[in-house]
């Protein structure tokens, strides 16, 4: 975190992340307003996502979670990263990170969540709290992580998943790009990709058709 008083950020949605952002970088990064598509009257208010200046975005933080907007999450963030916009990350002083640890950035990880050692962690992810991810995982892109979601060493979360609350991975554990994990679920075996799992133990429901299509 070193040398962010000197950077800047914005911030896309004003979602419920919103102000979770804002209270955690509030003494490490200078705030420049936000892009939503609802409109504002606040003084903020830089204009709707699909008018966002490109040239005048700095870093960002994309504050739009839940399930049904995790494709449109993924399409922002491989367009700002394509532009090559600085991502800084989002991290609560409360948040434990092993020092051997690898996060990318853009990623929001909240108060009491644990990054174990040698874990991997990629772009725009969203870590609530209470979540443990423990040593030798690696975690792909826009991975909505709910609060108190447990994982074993070594498991492999690809892009776009949405792990519900509560939710745990067994050791060695890989999840396919674009699957959804029900609240509470116990998983135990491989789930493939762009599927729903639920229960516990955790069974195949059906695909994935929650994600808003973009």
């Amino acid at each position: 975190l070193s040398g962010m008083m000197e950077q800047v950020y914005h911030i896309i949605g004003r979602g419920g992340l919103f102000s979770i952002i804002r209270q955690i970088m509030h003494d490490q990064a200078k705030y420049a307003g936000y892009y939503d598509d609802r409109s504002a009257d606040t003084p903020d208010y830089l204009g709707s996502i699909q008018e966002i200046d490109l040239k005048a975005l700095t870093s960002y933080f994309i504050a739009i979670g839940g399930e049904p907007n995790m494709l449109f999450r993924g399409k922002l963030l491989s367009m700002l990263r394509d532009k090559q916009k600085t991502r800084l990350n989002c991290v609560s002083p409360k948040a434990h990170i092993y020092n051997n640890a690898r996060v990318g950035g853009g990623n929001i990880i909240m108060p009491f969540a644990h990054i174990g050692s040698q874990c991997t962690i990629g772009d725009g992810n969203i870590l609530y709290s209470g979540v443990i991810i423990e040593h030798d995982s690696v975690l792909g892109n826009n991975i909505n992580i709910a609060p108190g979601v447990k994982t074993g060493g070594s498991c492999v979360i690809n892009d776009n998943v949405f792990l519900g609350i509560w939710s745990t991975l067994k050791d060695g554990i890989t999840i396919g790009e674009g699957a959804l994990i029900g609240a509470g679920s116990l998983v135990l075996n491989d789930v493939p990709p762009h599927t729903i799992v639920y229960g516990s133990p955790a069974k195949v429901i059906g695909a994935n058709t929650i994600y808003r299509t973009v």
